[in-house]
């Protein structure tokens, strides 16, 4: 019943208005939809707008949404909800944990994760930085990756080449050690060796060199080798001169077994030579004993 006195009152009270503006000579307009009272056909007076509409700072009269909601047609209901909720029978509910745009509350769209969210399995994750193996937000880490250490601020640090982090745990590696658990290094820095039922890394001795965190023996008479082709100390590589000698010995061996075999294809060809021309010279000498011996009467 107030409502409507309202309405009444405005209704008289936009009459006499209209009369008064008539005997000044003026005409009315229409104020901008659903504006009550104005000051111009396209800005409305701050309190002038309907019942669920709210002015806004252009002077026009928009629609009171229910919460949440970005934009709607008709007070009360909804057409597009902001950011991380979806829309279901007027109302905006809350899209999933770092979703901005979903299909419900357990579906994120594959195109609507956060920045710093990835989208995987209807659910949006936080993409770890680069040397981070697990985190809770793109900036905190929980676990790093072998060869860095996690620091209190939740961040992933270098340890240096000569140590790691445990990728479960996150504390530091034994010394020279990259990858470790929390009872045995799993893979020692370049240049070391396990030791110790895997508790340590350390320099290979004199003779051999690390490879795969084993220590390998160097080439026969090579002291000191960082490969088993490549030694440091003995005067030379041991394992090019050896190779050297080898190959060389094949070459050699190749070259004589030729020059035998083309003496021996010589010898050959002579003895044949030599028997054929006798037989022609026994063969000619049998021929002339043989010729008969005519005689003319």
């Amino acid at each position: 019943m107030l409502k409507v006195q309202v309405a009444v009152s405005q209704f008289v009270l936009m009459i006499v208005n209209c009369v008064q503006l008539l005997v000044l000579g003026k005409i009315c307009s229409d104020c901008p939809s659903h504006c009550k009272t104005c000051m111009s056909g396209t800005s409305c007076t701050e309190t002038g707008c309907d019942t669920d509409y709210s002015r806004t700072s252009s002077g026009s009269c928009t629609p009171d949404c229910t919460a949440n909601c970005q934009t709607c047609a008709i007070p009360a209901t909804c057409d597009k909800c902001n950011a991380g909720y979806f829309e279901s029978s007027n109302t905006c509910l809350n899209c999933p944990s770092n979703c901005d745009t979903c299909t419900s509350g357990t579906a994120c769209n594959p195109t609507g994760c956060k920045t710093g969210y990835a989208y995987s399995s209807s659910s949006c994750t936080p993409i770890c930085a680069s040397n981070c193996n697990a985190c809770t937000t793109p900036g905190t880490c929980t676990t790093c990756r072998n060869g860095y250490i996690l620091t209190d601020a939740k961040k992933c640090e270098y340890s240096g080449s000569e140590s790691g982090s445990g990728g479960e745990t996150g504390t530091t590696c034994p010394s020279r050690c990259v990858s470790c658990t929390s009872s045995a290094c799993e893979q020692c820095a370049d240049g070391y060796a396990l030791f110790n039922n895997n508790k340590e890394c350390n320099a290979c001795p004199s003779g051999s060199y690390a490879q795969d965190s084993i220590c390998k023996p160097c080439p026969t008479g090579c002291p000191k080798c960082v490969s088993d082709s490549d030694c440091k100390e003995g005067g030379s590589n041991v394992a090019a001169i050896v190779g050297g000698i080898v190959g060389g010995a094949v070459v050699l061996t190749v070259i004589i077994v030729v020059a035998i075999k083309k003496k021996a294809i010589l010898g050959l060809k002579n003895a044949f030579t030599s028997r054929s021309s006798t037989y022609q010279l026994t063969y000619n000498h049998n021929s002339r004993s043989q010729s008969p011996n005519y005689s003319h009467a």
